[in-house]
């Protein structure tokens, strides 16, 4: 049988990890051992794992590469079930979470997650679960409007208490530019300027051997984070 066409089995899951810069996340090593708590129980096969880290939950399917490996894989594997620890991990935006939960749908497969919010297809299970999405997306509004208020009088006071943003180093509680960062922001905002996708800048990026912040890889995310960064520090 050819396997881009294997039946999906209920009895198989591809596994997604999801992990953003929100420190209250749920690591990817506690997600696995939720999933595989969820998967012994339900009698499921995980067979691939899939991740993406340092991503944030309102960022696109087609800028998440390994989300988008992992439904491909349910096609390849021949995977009824796309897992993740809770709705969380899919998106915290509503309308992305609904995207992917159709994309899985039209793979023949369904969404599970290990803490139970993702089970039943009846009409209440499933209004329930886009109220929890819709309060997900609340939450992160939220959280972002006190970040930006609290970043706002950071940036009048010339002052900075948390991680230091690419381009500069801290002096005590004061930033500092760091010419060689500023050197990469440079190169990011020129690529953009020139019509590069959001991959195709971190492979450039990675590829002149220039460093994140955390010493880390270039990512999509990581260039769209730094390229709103640029445009909120510059409007």
């Amino acid at each position: 049988m050819d396997m881009a066409r294997r039946k999906p089995s209920k009895l198989k899951a591809v596994e997604y990890l999801r992990a953003s810069t929100d420190k209250q996340d749920l690591s990817p090593d506690v997600q696995r051992t939720a999933n595989r708590r969820w998967a012994k129980a339900a009698g499921v096969e995980i067979v691939a794992t899939y991740d993406d880290i340092d991503v944030s939950g309102a960022t696109p399917l087609d800028e998440r590469p390994g989300l988008m490996e992992a439904l491909e894989a349910l096609k390849v594997q021949g995977a009824g079930v796309f897992l993740a620890a809770d709705r969380e991990r899919l998106g915290r935006d509503m309308v992305v979470v609904l995207m992917l939960e159709r994309a899985v749908e039209d793979m023949g497969a369904v969404v599970r997650t290990a803490d139970g919010a993702s089970d039943g297809d009846s009409p209440d299970a499933i209004l329930l679960r886009r109220v929890r999405d819709a309060f997900s997306e609340f939450e992160r509004f939220k959280i972002k409007l006190r970040t930006k208020a609290a970043l706002a009088v950071k940036r009048a006071q010339g002052r900075v208490y948390g991680e230091v943003p690419l381009g500069y180093t801290r002096d005590g509680d004061l930033l500092v530019r760091a010419e060689d960062e500023q050197e990469t922001l440079a190169r990011v905002s020129e690529l953009a300027r020139q019509g590069w996708s959001l991959r195709q800048i971190a492979a450039q990026l990675s590829a002149e051997g220039r460093r994140t912040k955390r010493g880390g890889k270039w990512a999509a995310e990581t260039v769209s984070l730094l390229l709103r960064r640029m445009e909120r520090d510059a409007a």
